[in-house]
């Protein structure tokens, strides 16, 4: 069974030994920290959990929610006939995501034969309609929590864009987006929330949308009335 550290990193090699192999933290990686998180695992695997713990406070008990690796990472996964589930769970759910492919899909008995035929590993494990709901969830809380940390770190104002547009369903929804120039001043943006928009397209009713969105994903509590990010709501 892969071990559940994988979700968490990437194997990389040196370019003049491709017997040792070393395990990297994509956490470290994508936030640009300049501390060592590439570890030798060739002989032992217990660097990498070790760091997971003290660095990042993941421990195996976090790391259920599906997590993906590049494509690079997968190819050499599959070279060492390795195999991750919470790899798998990461794919599937960025094709279901991004795709608007409907949850049902997952039930198909065709759809489950065509991945345990590839994957002999995925039987039983594939999950349901059921399955990918709560994983998506999952995920959308990890991830809130880690939105939350960057714009506690932000070096500059938060900046706010929203827009209103309706769904097929004929939802009015409200995209919210935050601009911010993170720890390591580049400029990042993330879709902080798509909240229903409820009652009449008002200014006023718009500010509320937002305003409580804030509260919920920014602060873990109101905040003083003269906080900057919350100007546009007092207008």
């Amino acid at each position: 069974m892969q071990a559940w550290w994988w979700a968490h990193g990437f194997p990389t090699h040196l370019k003049n030994n491709t017997s040792q192999l070393f395990w990297c933290c994509k956490h470290c990686n994508q936030s640009g920290d300049n501390r060592q998180h590439v570890y030798d695992i060739t002989k032992g695997r217990n660097a990498p959990p070790r760091h997971l713990k003290s660095s990042h406070e993941i421990d195996r008990s976090a790391s259920e929610e599906p997590s993906g690796l590049s494509t690079t990472a997968l190819a050499s996964l599959r070279n060492n006939q390795d195999f991750s589930l919470s790899v798998f769970r990461g794919l599937l759910l960025g094709w279901i995501v991004n795709d608007n492919i409907a949850f049902r899909k997952v039930d198909s008995k065709n759809f489950q034969a065509l991945l345990v035929y590839l994957e002999g590993r995925l039987e039983g494990k594939i999950g349901s309609r059921f399955s990918v709901r709560r994983w998506i969830m999952n995920a959308y809380t990890k991830h809130t929590k880690v939105i939350k940390a960057k714009l506690a770190k932000a070096q500059s104002l938060i900046h706010l864009s929203f827009d209103l547009w309706t769904s097929r369903s004929l939802l009015s929804l409200n995209g919210i987006v935050v601009h911010f120039v993170d720890e390591t001043f580049e400029a990042r943006t993330f879709l902080l929330a798509l909240p229903q928009q409820e009652g009449e397209h008002t200014g006023v009713n718009i500010a509320d949308t937002v305003r409580n969105l804030l509260l919920v994903n920014i602060d873990d509590g109101p905040t003083e009335k003269t906080d900057n990010r919350y100007r546009c709501s007092e207008s």
